[in-house]
Parts: structure tokens; C-alpha cells; sequence
């Protein structure tokens, strides 16, 4: 029979399953941000190396941006549909990734006109606002109940990174001072590119954590 100093030391000795499983998910969260970090640089490193050093609408690394604001707005509509107790809160959110999608994709509708994209956007952006607001008050303690998730707070902190950061970051007049008469668009645009691909991948990293979390607690 162990004295109570015996079961101390096994105690100390034995790796119990919460700290496995801490570890293990630090590790899986290690490998994730070291997946990002490879994927957003082979994606630039193709546009310039073996397209041009003009990222444009069909490089490698916008169609990537756009994939990704895919799967995050995909992941929240699905949640409104298969949780209820977040359902206005979800599509806020989805028509906000939707509205940004909208915006990326504004080659696209400026052949149409110049501009075009506003109007789907704002339709999306005034449909999501609309919908969550036939939930009155409901939708601001479903939105409480989704930022209480882990993972969302460094969702909004990505978010921050790509709509103030990378906006500040890739200014024109800035680049100008800094390059001078040696200023080159090419090499703004691909700095700032990369800033939003690393953006919009923590993103949808932590849009799919967040769905993984709700799916585990339902």
C-alpha cells in the first residue's frame, strides 16, 4: 500500500491525459502556423519566380485569397443552419466574409462596370444585417456565445491584421518614400498580397477551429 508521499512521487512521474492532450494540441497548432507560413510563401514564390512578378487577378496567390474567403463564409452559413442557438449571429458574420469575397472578386464585376461590386456587397452585407436583426436582442447573446469560442478571438485579430494593418502597410505613398525613385509597384503589390494571403489563412484556420469546437460541445 502507497503512503501518501509514495502517491505524490507517482503522481509527479505519471504525464496525465490533460497535459497529453494540451500538448498534443499545441503541437497540432504548431504545425498549422508552420503549414501557413510555408503555403503563403510557395504561393508568392510561384507568382513571381514562374508567372510574373505582377500578382494579378489569376495568380496563384489571389485565386488562394479567394478560396479561403470561400471556406470561412461556407463555414459560418452552415452553422447558422445546423446550430439555431447562433443562427443570427452566423449569418452576420458569413454576409461580412461574403460582402469581403464580393470585394475581391471586383475584376470580375468591373466588367460589368467600374465599381459593380458595391451593389452585391451592400445587398449581402444589408440582407445579413436584416436577418439578424429579425433576432432583436437574441443576436447580440448569440455573438457573446461565438466569441467566447476559442479561436475567435485570433479570427477578429486576423481580421484586424488584414483591415488595418495590410491597408496602412500597402499604401502607395509610403513605398514611394521608402524605394524612392527606384519605386516599383510590383514589389508593393507583392508585399501587400502576401500580407492579406497570411491574413485570410488564419482566417479560415480559425473559422474551421471554431466550427470544429461547436460540433464537439452540440
Amino acid at each position: 500500500m502507497l503512503t501518501n508521499r509514495g502517491r505524490e512521487i507517482e503522481s509527479d512521474e505519471t504525464v496525465s491525459r490533460k497535459t497529453k492532450e494540451v500538448l498534443v494540441n499545441c503541437l497540432w497548432l504548431i504545425g498549422a502556423m508552420v503549414f501557413i507560413s510555408l503555403f503563403v510563401n510557395l504561393c508568392i514564390r510561384v507568382d513571381t519566380m514562374y508567372f510574373s512578378s505582377h500578382i494579378g487577378e489569376y495568380s496563384v496567390t489571389e485565386i488562394s485569397q479567394i478560396i479561403l474567403l470561400f471556406i470561412t463564409t461556407t463555414v459560418f452559413f452552415i452553422l447558422s443552419k445546423k446550430d439555431p442557438n447562433i443562427q443570427h449571429g452566423a449569418i452576420l458574420i458569413s454576409g461580412f466574409f461574403c460582402a469581403i469575397t464580393i470585394r475581391e472578386l471586383d475584376h470580375w464585376f468591373d466588367q460589368i462596370y467600374h465599381g459593380f461590386w458595391l451593389y452585391p456587397a451592400l445587398l449581402v452585407s444589408v440582407s445579413a444585417v436584416l436577418f439578424a436583426v429579425r433576432g432583436r436582442w437574441k443576436v447580440l447573446n448569440e455573438m457573446a456565445h461565438i466569441i467566447e469560442i476559442p479561436y475567435f478571438k485570433p479570427l477578429v485579430a486576423s481580421v484586424i491584421l488584414l483591415l488595418v494593418f495590410s491597408r496602412i502597410y500597402g499604401m502607395g505613398d509610403f513605398w514611394r518614400e521608402v524605394m524612392g525613385p527606384n519605386y516599383l509597384r510590383e514589389v508593393k503589390n507583392i508585399s501587400e498580397e502576401g500580407i492579406e494571403l497570411l491574413s485570410y489563412s488564419l482566417i479560415c484556420f480559425c473559422a474551421l477551429k471554431v466550427n470544429r469546437n461547436i460540433k464537439k460541445t452540440n
